[in-house]
Parts: structure tokens; C-alpha cells; sequence
């Protein structure tokens, strides 16, 4: 049996390994030390962030343009509406409201990302040494290139360069992108 880098060595009072755990002695009894909480916070956060904005590109690329052929046509001050019309509005509104609250979902994504990294220095030192830094590592490159998509659709959306088709090409690249970061973070503590 193989045994995980990152978890090896590390125990809690219950004594199952677990990532980020320092046990210490208080009060007679094996405690966590404080650091195993900034760890979890760290991997909540990191873990969060990364749903919402999986599920964002998920919405853009898979449903929102499905929607928008589906969607009926409203009756609006006595003038029906073309169905794409009403589509495209409410892209535009999904759009606007994702573009003011991303930003910030990724900060807290990359930060958390970082900081995670941090506790793994060790394991990246080596990536060729274990399956786990072999994969983190990897993991780490794919998140830096989804964040060059990032600043590249806004780089281009600056010079109104962002076209629809570009646009969906590079949603596209995103979301294969974060289905392979969410694989190769499944495997990471499983191989």
C-alpha cells in the first residue's frame, strides 16, 4: 500500500491521517492544533469558490445557449418578442451579474489555491516523486492557464475583441479545463 506524501505522519486525536493535522498535547487529551483549522478554512473556501465558478461556466457553455432557443415569447407593452430576443436579454443579464461577481469568486478560488499550495511546498518540490505532487503539479498548471483565459476574455472584452463566437471558443476551453482540474483533484487523494 502506497502511502499519501501529504498525509503521512500527520494524526488527530481520533488517529486517522488527515492532511494539515498537528496533533498536540492539551489537557491530557490529543488535540488538533490551530493550523488544521486554517487548513480547513483554506480547503472550504477553496472548495466553494471552485463550485461556483465550475457551475458558471457549466451554465454558460451547456444550458444558457439551449435555453435561449427555448425560451417562449413574451407579450410586452402589446408587441410579442422574439424568442432569441428574450434569450439574449437574459444571457445579458446572466452575463453582467457574472462579470461583477467572478472576480471575485476567483480571488478567493486562487487565494485559497495558494495557500493550499503553501501547505503542500514540501510534495511541489518534488513533483516527480509521488503521484500526488506529480499531480498537484499538474492540477496547479491547469488552474494557471484557466486564469490566462480569465485575463485574456478580459484583455479582449477591453478592446471589444470578446466576440460571440471567440467567446464561446474560449468557454469552451474553460470548462474542459475545469472538468480536468476537478478529475486530477479527485485523483490526487485516491491513486
Amino acid at each position: 500500500m502506497q502511502v499519501n506524501p501529504a498525509r503521512a505522519g500527520r494524526r488527530c486525536s481520533a488517529g486517522r491521517p488527515r492532511a494539515g493535522l498537528i496533533p498536540v498535547k492539551a489537557g491530557g487529551a490529543m488535540r488538533c492544533h490551530a493550523g488544521a483549522m486554517a487548513y480547513l478554512l483554506l480547503l472550504l473556501v477553496h472548495l466553494l469558490a471552485a463550485l461556483a465558478f465550475a457551475g458558471t461556466v457549466l451554465f454558460e457553455v451547456l444550458f444558457l445557449p439551449g435555453g435561449r432557443r427555448q425560451v417562449p415569447a413574451v407579450q410586452l407593452n402589446l408587441q410579442a418578442e422574439l424568442p432569441a430576443a428574450v434569450g439574449l436579454r437574459l444571457e445579458a443579464a446572466f452575463a453582467a451579474r457574472a462579470h461583477r461577481v467572478m472576480p471575485w469568486v476567483l480571488l478567493a478560488l486562487y487565494a485559497a489555491g495558494i495557500g493550499l499550495a503553501w501547505h503542500h511546498r514540501g510534495a511541489l518540490a518534488h513533483p516527480l516523486d509521488s503521484r500526488f505532487a506529480l499531480l498537484l503539479s499538474a492540477k496547479i498548471a491547469l488552474a494557471a492557464s484557466v486564469a490566462g483565459h480569465f485575463l485574456l476574455a478580459m484583455a479582449w472584452q477591453r478592446r471589444g475583441r470578446l466576440s460571440g463566437p471567440r467567446s464561446r471558443r474560449l468557454h469552451r476551453s474553460v470548462l474542459l479545463h475545469v472538468l480536468a482540474i476537478a478529475l486530477l483533484a479527485k485523483a490526487m487523494f485516491h491513486l
